[in-house]
């Protein structure tokens, strides 16, 4: 009667082993299963009467907060990895500004992310995506460019983890393959996540005129350039609104101030990223292929820690030698 304690959970179907049986194979068995159990139901939708909707109207919460986003990302880079070597859904051409190297901008958030990055080689997942994905995905650099420069620039950068999140969650290439939207955000996104701001040139509120931050102008000027293609997609078709419902001297005004951050970032940038953790110099990432190639190494696989970064750097070294 040991799947009598299942009942309410699951359905089992098939064969059942017996909580013995699992015992006795030195399986370990986690009876505390409440916890889990509420955050699938925390998935579900309700209907007008509150009674739970059985089906999965957000896959992306049900794969982060049941299966794990790991998980998830590891067996999307084994199915899609040679996709994302050429996916260009948005058509962006533009190369990194040559402060992601350097830090030498007056955004602050980006400055202070690039010289965290470059005395650590680390920086958190919201600096990652918000502040160096972001600015990326809104200037129109290549996905592939952005790819390879996390790949370099990090100590933690193994591929299986890097290119799912840069080039189809952060530079949203794939239009849509493991996510729905685009991760984007304005200068008061920025503001909201943290007080570099406050020490900043440049006024959040603003996307027009001298001090208007290039992440808030930079945000219009991507809603506009892709309009047509977002205008139907539920979470972004707001936003496509409110663009249109701006004065058209507004919006001009917001795409001439976009040509002009363009032309103030659009400098050559150094091939290398100098990193005070790497020894050595920079990592190559010449053999893109074979640098995101799945790996049969069992340390590839999850198992190596992401705070070894000698190993991590090594396995790009050896797959671009």
């Amino acid at each position: 009667f040991a799947h009598q304690e299942w009942i309410g959970y699951v359905q089992p179907v098939g064969l059942v082993v017996s909580i013995p049986a699992l015992l006795a194979a030195q399986a370990h068995i986690n009876r505390n299963i409440t916890p889990d159990h509420q955050r699938f139901l925390n998935c579900l939708s309700h209907d007008t009467d509150d009674e739970l909707i059985p089906e999965l109207r957000d896959f992306a919460k049900f794969t982060q907060q049941v299966l794990g986003w790991r998980e998830f990302m590891r067996h999307a880079y084994r199915e899609y990895w040679r996709e994302w070597q050429t996916d260009n859904g948005l058509q962006a051409h533009e190369n990194l500004p040559e402060f992601y190297w350097s830090g030498e901008t007056k955004m602050a958030c980006m400055s202070r992310t690039v010289a965290t990055l470059r005395r650590t080689g680390h920086v958190h997942h919201i600096e990652r995506l918000m502040v160096l994905g972001n600015f990326a995905l809104l200037f129109g650099v290549q996905p592939q460019r952005v790819d390879s420069w996390f790949l370099e620039a990090f100590v933690d950068a193994l591929p299986w983890v890097v290119t799912p999140n840069v080039v189809a969650m952060s530079q949203f290439a794939d239009m849509g393959r493991i996510t729905s939207k685009p991760y984007i955000g304005g200068g008061a996104y920025i503001s909201r996540m943290g007080d570099d701001c406050g020490s900043c040139a440049y006024d959040p509120g603003d996307s027009t005129g001298p001090a208007a931050c290039p992440f808030t102008t930079l945000y219009w000027e991507f809603i506009d350039r892709h309009a047509g293609t977002f205008a139907k997609n539920p979470r972004m078709a707001t936003q496509v609104r409110a663009w249109s419902a701006r004065p058209a001297t507004k919006r001009r005004e917001i795409l001439a101030r976009a040509e002009e951050v363009r032309a103030n970032n659009n400098k050559n940038a150094p091939k290398k990223f100098t990193s005070a953790v790497a020894k050595g110099g920079a990592v190559k990432t010449t053999n893109k292929e074979a640098a995101n190639a799945p790996s049969k190494n069992v340390n590839d696989m999850g198992l190596l820690s992401a705070l070894n970064p000698g190993g991590n750097r090594n396995r790009l070294n050896q797959a671009s030698s």
